[in-house]
């Protein structure tokens, strides 16, 4: 009978406990979820030759519940009462994708060093992760692939998250703009292409280039709707993780390599999640700036069916 081969799964974005160097839970601890509390989670400012420097935080795995809600728990446990053998690729979800994927690569060696070729789960921002590991030389022999709520596809809809970032039950300060500002990996989600996904009053495009801090700027958009003015060092920043995000969102759009393997690949998406595919502009708020009348203007989410979102709670056997 042919050996089952192992798991390798691979977290999506907050999706796994986070650790400062002296081993302190800094993502997340109930404790910091009723009080406003910063747990240190914004990521150096500092970059050098397209990296970002290292804080000394680091990953022991994903994220199983947080109070009564599951994360990956019934998904782990389900999996492990079925006999799969399952390892999870412990990562800084922070940081650039194409940092991680090649601590992916690396990893992928080592299981295979003591087990056969194994199949790779990813769910959101970790299978952006795992597809610019298997276009890169090196990644090895799997079994397959498979990708759950994954986005292959260009979005907006983690610009409230950029804007004001995420109320954590009722601590506001764990995950707030500033800390989002910092993070390198939720910049590769936005557009590169022509298509800014922007409207104005009437429905028309709004042009913006995502990748662009100047554009961020002139529109008022994330970070820069906040009555803040950035540093120099927060700019610089911004050019540079926006830089490292078109190279990741490039690559995931490019055809693949010609003298790459590929894999048996196959993606899980959802239909029961609605996801913004676009903002319009309104006049009730101060959030978005009409460049031609200087009118406060606020930005409305246009909903559409899921572009594939998979909630984490959804993913169980």
């Amino acid at each position: 009978m042919r050996e089952r081969p192992p798991i390798v799964f691979v977290h999506g974005i907050k999706g796994g406990n986070l650790r400062g160097p002296d081993g302190d839970l800094r993502w997340m601890r109930v404790r910091d979820l009723f009080v406003n509390r910063d747990r240190g989670l914004t990521s150096p400012l500092e970059w050098k030759n397209g990296e970002q420097a290292h804080d000394g935080v680091y990953s022991d795995g994903p994220l199983r519940g947080v109070l009564w809600k599951p994360i990956y728990r019934r998904f782990l446990d389900g999996m492990r009462r079925l006999g799969w053998n399952i390892f999870s690729y412990r990562h800084d979800w922070r940081r650039s994708q194409s940092e991680l994927s090649a601590g992916l690569i690396e990893f992928l060696r080592e299981i295979r060093e003591k087990h056969p070729a194994p199949l790779v789960i990813s769910h959101s921002n970790g299978g952006m992760i795992v597809d610019h590991a298997l276009r890169t030389k090196g990644v090895g022999e799997l079994a397959g692939v498979l990708h759950a709520g994954v986005p292959f596809g260009d979005g907006v809809s983690f610009l409230p998250d950029m804007t004001n970032g995420e109320a954590i039950i009722r601590n506001t300060h764990l995950a707030g703009p500033f800390v989002h500002l910092s993070w390198a990996s939720p910049w590769a989600y936005f557009p590169i292409g022509d298509q800014s996904r922007l409207l104005d009053e009437d429905g028309g495009h709004v042009p913006h280039d995502w990748k662009d801090v100047v554009s961020w700027k002139r529109l008022g958009l994330g970070p820069f709707s906040l009555d803040v003015e950035l540093s120099e060092i927060q700019i610089e920043h911004l050019r540079c993780a926006m830089q490292a995000a078109a190279i990741v969102r490039a690559n995931i759009e490019a055809g693949w390599p010609n003298d790459q393997p590929r894999p048996p690949i196959a993606v899980l998406r959802s239909r029961s999640q609605d996801t913004p595919s676009a903002y319009q502009r309104r006049e009730d708020g101060v959030a978005f700036y009409s460049i031609l009348q200087f009118r406060p203007l606020i930005l409305k989410p246009i909903m559409k069916q899921s572009l594939g979102t998979v909630h984490y709670s959804t993913i169980s056997t």
